[in-house]
């Protein structure tokens, strides 16, 4: 890929990333259903047209 090492560190974390990130939600009562989301594009449009 980009010529790094893999190495015990990096296998773990990348079969356990995803049950730490569920533990962290579940730890913070985060509701990822009441996300409001946005689109990058309108940000940008948005803060050009504050200028």
């Amino acid at each position: 890929m980009i010529g790094g090492s893999i190495g015990i560190g990096t296998v773990i974390m990348a079969c356990l990333i995803g049950f730490f990130v569920q533990l962290i939600f579940k730890i913070f009562k985060f509701d990822i259903e009441k996300i409001q989301h946005k689109f990058v594009g309108k940000d940008i449009n948005f803060i050009h047209q504050q200028e």
